[in-house]
């Protein structure tokens, strides 16, 4: 099976505005509520993290590989207080990597994208589900045709090739 990414949030406008405008997307679906309640009602096997977040939640010792995200186990109490198993690390960039939302999105997918398939290549336990938040697509910054193309094209070079 290949992954579904499933966009969430609590803002139940949102979520049915982008809806609207990935239908042509079969490997992305949404979904409204906060981390542990879409664990629940969509069994996430992931969710994708920033990088803070990798290193203070889930106890992710730097330095990591510029340009790559790691799959991470989750911590114990972090399972116990609802969340999926395993986390997408967000991707380490040097410091003079120029910032610009467009190719910082693309780095981050396709990065998140190759860990998954990487992992799941390994014949051990999958993630086929994967959480992630709005922002986290940069769907704050960037128009949502732009963002949906830009997966579409990555989702069809990483998975499906």
């Amino acid at each position: 099976m290949k992954p579904t990414l499933v966009i969430f949030s609590t803002d139940i406008e949102l979520i049915e505005r982008l809806r609207s405008q990935s239908t042509q997307l079969p490997y992305v679906s949404y979904a409204v509520g906060n981390g542990p309640t879409v664990t629940k009602t969509e069994q996430l096997d992931a969710l994708k993290v920033s990088q803070m977040d990798a290193v203070e939640r889930y106890g992710f010792n730097p330095p990591q590989p510029l340009f790559e995200a790691r799959v991470l186990k989750a911590p114990t109490g972090l399972v116990e207080r609802g969340l999926p198993k395993y986390a997408i690390s967000g991707v380490a960039l040097p410091g003079d990597y120029p910032r610009n939302a467009r190719s910082e999105l693309e780095l981050v997918i396709s990065a998140m994208l190759k860990a998954i398939k990487e992992f799941n290549g390994k014949g051990q336990d999958q993630i086929l589900r994967i959480g992630l938040l709005p922002e986290q697509l940069s769907l704050e910054k960037l128009p949502p045709s732009e963002v949906f193309q830009m997966l579409e094209r990555i989702y069809g070079e990483v998975i499906a090739a």
